[in-house]
C-alpha cells in the first residue's frame, strides 16, 4: 500500500481450515516524529560535547587560589604631622589641601604683632644697656670722652633717631658724673692749697718767734753779766724772761696749728681718695650689671626672633598637603595644635591590609598580591601588583565593629604605570587578592564535596 497508510490482512479460515487469527497492524513512522529524533540527538550531541569540553578545561586550567582583603594605601614612612609650639593668629594661609609642597616651602604665617613689639622693646633695652657699657667703660678707664662701640647685631638699626637719643643719654650722664668728680677733686684741692698757706704762715710766725727768743735769751744773758758786776738791775730781767715765754708760748700754739693743718690736709686727700675709690667700685659693679643685662636681652631677643621666624611655618619634608586644619585667615590656633600632615614624596608606598582570621593560613610573606584601585573605574587603571611583606603576629578587633582581623603590609611594586592624570595617593581605597597558589577549576568546584566526604568517612 501507500506509505503512511494501514494495511490489514484478514481470512475467514487458515489453510488448515482453522479459525483464523488477527494480524497486528503496523505503523510506519511519520516525517514530523523523525525530524524531532533527529534534533533531540544533535541537542544531546552539543551537550555532550560542551560538558566534555567544559570538563577538559576544568580539569587542566589553572586558577589562582588566595585571600580577597580590603585596606588602603599608605606610605612606608609615617605622614608627617606639621605642629606650632606657641600657636597664635593665622594671618596668611599658603597651601591647601592636595597641594604638592617642597621642603621649607612657606606653607602658612601667623600674626607676628606681639612678637615685633617685644622683640622692639628689647631691641630698645639693649642699645641703652650697650651704650650704659660703653660709659662705664671709658669711666673705669678715666677718658676725656666715650668710644661708643658699634655692634652689626645693634637692635636699632632701623631707628637711628632714637638711638642717637640714646647716645646722648649717656653722654650727658658722663658729662655730668666726670663734673662731679672734678668738682669734688677741685674742692679738695683747693682747701688743701688753703691749709698748706696757712701751713706756711703759721710756719713764718714761728721762725720769727724763734728768732725772737733767741735775741731774748741773748740779751738776758749779757744783761745777767752785768748784774753780777752791779751795772744792771734785775727787773729788767724779769720782764725779758716774762717776754720770752709770751713768744714761747705763741710758738707753740702755732705749731700746734701747723700739726692740725697738716692732719686736715691728710684727711681731705684720704677722702678725695676715698671718693674716687667708691666711684670705681660703682663703676665696676654697675659695669658688671650691665654686662649681664646685655647678655639676658640678647638671649630674650634671640627667643624673641625665634618665635617671630616659628610664625612662617615652613614644610619639613616634601610631599603632599593632607588632613589639613587650618581654613580660615585670623583664625586662632592653640598651642601644639596639628595645622596638617604631610605626605613624604619620597616614601615607599603600601598597603596597609586586613585579612579574615579564616584566611591567615595561606597569607604570609613573600605572596605576590593584586591590588585594584577602588576610587578609579577597571577601564581606567588596570589591576597593579604587589607583595606581602609582613603580616601581624596576632588578631587586632576593630573597636567599631567588635570583629577581629590580622594586618598585612603589602609593599606595591616599583615603576607601576598608571594614566598620565592618575596617581596613586596614600589614604586610597584599594581591593586585594593575595595569591597563595593554584589548582584547577574541577578541584575548586569537587572541593566542598571532597570536604564532606571526607568527615563523613571519619565520622564512619
Amino acid at each position: 500500500g501507500h506509505m503512511g497508510s494501514e494495511v490489514t490482512v484478514s481470512s475467514g479460515a487458515s489453510a488448515g481450515g482453522l479459525p483464523a487469527e488477527p494480524i497486528p497492524a503496523y505503523t510506519a513512522p511519520t516525517m514530523k516524529a523523525m525530524g524531532m529524533s533527529s534534533r533531540l540527538w544533535l541537542a544531546l550531541i552539543v551537550i555532550g560535547i560542551f560538558f566534555g569540553a567544559f570538563g577538559l578545561w576544568a580539569a587542566f586550567a589553572p586558577l589562582q587560589s588566595g585571600a580577597i582583603a580590603y585596606g588602603q594605601v599608605t606610605v612606608a614612612g609615617n605622614r608627617k604631622t606639621v605642629q606650632h609650639l606657641e600657636g597664635g593668629i593665622v594671618k596668611d594661609i599658603l597651601v591647601r589641601e592636595g597641594d604638592t609642597v617642597e621642603a621649607s616651602q612657606l606653607l602658612l604665617r601667623f600674626d607676628g604683632t606681639q612678637a615685633e613689639t617685644q622683640i622692639r622693646l628689647l631691641g630698645g633695652r639693649l642699645a641703652a644697656a650697650m651704650a650704659t657699657r660703653d660709659r662705664l667703660m671709658a669711666e673705669q678707664n678715666e677718658a676725656d670722652e666715650i668710644t661708643f662701640q658699634y655692634d652689626s647685631s645693634q637692635p636699632m638699626r632701623d631707628r637711628q633717631s632714637e638711638y642717637l637719643d640714646i647716645l646722648l643719654g649717656q653722654q650727658e650722664i658722663f658729662n655730668a658724673r666726670r663734673s662731679f668728680l672734678d668738682s669734688q677733686s677741685d674742692l679738695t684741692q683747693q682747701r688743701i692749697a688753703q691749709l698748706r698757706e696757712e701751713i706756711k704762715g703759721l710756719s713764718a710766725e714761728v721762725q720769727a718767734q724763734e728768732r725772737q727768743l733767741a735775741l731774748i735769751k741773748e740779751e738776758t744773758d749779757a744783761l745777767e753779766i752785768l748784774l753780777k758786776k752791779g751795772f744792771a738791775r734785775k727787773p729788767r730781767i724779769l720782764e725779758l724772761k716774762r717776754q720770752a715765754a709770751v713768744i714761747a708760748g705763741e710758738r707753740e700754739k702755732n705749731l700746734a696749728a701747723i700739726a692740725r693743718a697738716r692732719q686736715r690736709i691728710v684727711e681731705a686727700e684720704l677722702a678725695l681718695g676715698s671718693t674716687r675709690t667708691r666711684f670705681m667700685n660703682e663703676v665696676v659693679m654697675q659695669l658688671r650689671e650691665t654686662e649681664e643685662e646685655i647678655a639676658d636681652l640678647r638671649d630674650r631677643i634671640i627667643a624673641a626672633s625665634d618665635i617671630l621666624e616659628r610664625l612662617q611655618v615652613r614644610a619639613p619634608v616634601s610631599g603632599r598637603i593632607v588632613n589639613s586644619q587650618v581654613f580660615t585667615e585670623g583664625g586662632v590656633i592653640a598651642p601644639g595644635a596639628p595645622l596638617m600632615d604631610i605626605v613624604p614624596a619620597d616614601e615607599l608606598l603600601i598597603v596597609e591590609a586586613r585579612i579574615d582570621p579564616l584566611d591567615i593560613d595561606i597569607v604570609y610573606p613573600g605572596l605576590e598580591s593584586e591590588i585594584r584601585l577602588s576610587s578609579y573605574r577597571t577601564d581606567e587603571v588596570q589591576t597593579i601588583f604587589g607583595q606581602v611583606e609582613d603580616v601581624s603576629a596576632d588578631s587586632l578587633i576593630d573597636p567599631a565593629t567588635g570583629r577581629s582581623y590580622y594586618t598585612a603590609r603589602v609593599v606595591i611594586d616599583a615603576g607601576v604605570s598608571l594614566p598620565d592624570d592618575k596617581r596613586i595617593y596614600p589614604g586610597m581605597p584599594v581591593e586585594l587578592v593575595i595569591v597563595a597558589g593554584h589548582r584547577t577549576v574541577l578541584s575548586y568546584l569537587f572541593e566542598p564535596l571532597s570536604r564532606r566526604l571526607g568527615r563523613a568517612m571519619r565520622e564512619s
